[in-house]
């Protein structure tokens, strides 16, 4: 088993982001960001969003009321983050808003924060403290950020090489990749090895049946029975499997080959085995 990784107790600080591009009725000055109605006013930029992005955090308020007014952030053209309603609380304060960016983490775009304009030209408002709240774990498959660029794992994805097992378990558990589905490059994905109790990091330890005939023509599946562990050997008509019988149930593994006869002589050569660990 490999080391234990270490989770970092600290979450990673936010982000704050700065260096806007302003469209519109617009502007900034220490931090605040002040759109004035007058058509559509905003400001926006494109940025990397972080690895372990977690959300999007801002306060706005109405320092002028509007008539029907809103507050719109973007990711890219199309995706709406969350919408900024003109309210009597916004008009009292700054509200503090979240939107959910964990989708669009290692993802480049424009971040885009517009003042959607409606009836009148009278509203005003302000916009601060825009910031980026990351996670360590996004993922949450127990390795932090800086472990998953080691391994060069996916921090997005709790499997990255899809083969059934956790990016941590294939760390800490089974020493096998966990960004290639096939460790030892037997053909065999690392799950189903460990399924059948072959080594995933041995390209000669799997479960392979072979067929041969028998004396009497029958059909004889053969294969490398791991000691302690069952297996069954089905048979189906079709490919479709939808369909099928058991052969044989609970043939021990004794570390040498196994061997099951078919007696049915009568289906062959239209049937088609398959052998599964219990």
């Amino acid at each position: 088993m490999a080391d234990m990784p270490q989770t970092a107790a600290i979450p990673p600080p936010p982000v704050d982001l700065d260096g806007f591009t302003y469209f519109g009725t617009a502007s900034g000055a220490g931090g605040v960001h002040t759109l004035t109605e007058n058509t559509d006013a905003g400001f926006w930029k494109t940025m990397a969003m972080p690895t372990g992005s977690e959300t999007l955090r801002f306060r706005y308020r109405f320092t002028n009321a509007g008539d029907g007014d809103f507050i719109a952030a973007y990711w890219g053209e199309e995706t709406v983050l969350v919408i900024c309603p003109d309210t009597e609380s916004a008009r009292a304060g700054y509200v503090e808003m979240e939107a959910d960016v964990s989708r669009f983490g290692g993802q480049t775009g424009n971040l885009v924060f517009k003042l959607v304009s409606r009836g009148e030209v009278n509203a005003v408002a302000e916009i601060d403290q825009v910031q980026i709240v990351l996670s360590d774990d996004p993922d949450d498959d127990g390795l932090t950020n800086a472990q998953e660029a080691t391994y060069g794992s996916n921090p997005h994805s709790d499997d990255s090489d899809g083969d059934g097992l956790s990016d941590y378990d294939e760390v800490t558990t089974h020493s096998t990749s966990p960004t290639v589905a096939d460790s030892d490059g037997d053909m065999v994905p690392d799950a189903a090895e460990l399924a059948a109790s072959t080594n995933p990091l041995d390209k000669n330890s799997f479960l392979r049946p072979r067929m041969e005939r028998g004396a009497g023509g029958q059909p004889e599946l053969i294969w490398q029975g791991v000691s302690g562990r069952t297996y069954s050997v089905v048979r189906s008509l079709d490919l479709s499997g939808r369909a099928f019988d058991f052969i044989r149930t609970e043939v021990p593994g004794t570390g040498a080959d196994c061997t099951v006869v078919d007696p049915d002589t009568s289906v062959n050569p239209c049937a088609f085995y398959w052998v599964v660990p219990e």
